[in-house]
């Protein structure tokens, strides 16, 4: 099949449960690890507030719909279905997490995600357009880029 003429991607990325999980599995730790360092005990009353903060960016600016098409092209749509034209800068992926680097509206976004909220195959066609399609925004060839290094 052409790239050109494939149907889009289409995707929407929904805060992660799991992630959310994690933020306040690891304040436990956090907490211990504090209370026997040589940080005041005070200190401790600050942890809740960063963990509440991190918990909530999990979730900013998410759901989005992305519509990602065979020529390069990327949009998001909003709430009524309207589309705003996106570009998608990079992608990040460990293990099972990643993040997804926009920019919308002139502003950078980074769109977190996880293995609960991108099934593998999806995560792989994601994988495979930016690498057919980072060349577009930082005008290196994919044949010129070395395998596993994001060109963008």
């Amino acid at each position: 099949m052409i790239r050109g003429v494939a149907p889009p991607l289409r995707l929407t990325l929904v805060p992660s449960r799991a992630m959310r999980a994690v933020v306040p599995g690891l304040s436990l730790p956090a907490a211990l690890a504090i209370h026997l360092s040589t940080m005041p005990d005070p200190v401790l009353l600050v942890l809740p507030v960063l963990a509440w903060h991190a918990w909530r960016a999990i979730g900013r600016g998410v759901p989005i719909r992305l519509v990602l098409r065979g020529d390069g092209r990327a949009s998001c749509l909003d709430g009524n279905g309207d589309e705003r034209s996106v570009q998608p800068l990079s992608l990040h992926e460990r293990g099972p997490f990643g993040t997804l680097v926009l920019v919308v509206d002139g502003r950078r976004r980074d769109v977190l995600w996880a293995a609960d909220t991108l099934p593998r195959a999806t995560r792989r066609e994601l994988r495979l357009w930016m690498r057919d399609h980072a060349h577009l925004r930082s005008g290196v060839p994919p044949e010129a880029s070395t395998p596993g290094t994001p060109n963008a």
